[in-house]
């Protein structure tokens, strides 16, 4: 708040958390995802089997790295567009006497 102007957006420290918790969460859900698509593809009510299934039938550490990689892209772009979708208001006001 500066004078008579207020601005209505994200602070500093909701940016920080967005730029750094998404793109953590991609990145760690990345890692463990061909664990998650094993188990997930094991369950009959789960959909999307054909993907699972796919996922889990890749063996090796480079697939936790390509998806771990993924993961982050993800974040990124899910941060990138929280902030291009968010509103920011600028509030101005007048002292009248």
């Amino acid at each position: 708040m500066s004078g008579n102007h207020t601005l209505l957006n994200f602070s500093k420290t909701d940016k920080v958390i967005l730029w750094l918790g998404i793109p953590l969460i991609g990145l760690v859900f990345g890692w463990f995802l061909p664990s998650i698509a094993k188990w997930g593809s094991s369950l009959p009510w789960v959909p999307f089997q054909g993907p699972l299934k796919l996922i889990a039938s890749y063996n090796g550490a480079w697939v936790g790295f390509i998806t771990m990689i993924l993961g982050l892209i993800a974040g990124i772009a899910l941060t990138l567009l929280s902030f291009h979708e968010s509103g920011s208001e600028s509030i101005s006001w007048t002292q009248k006497s």
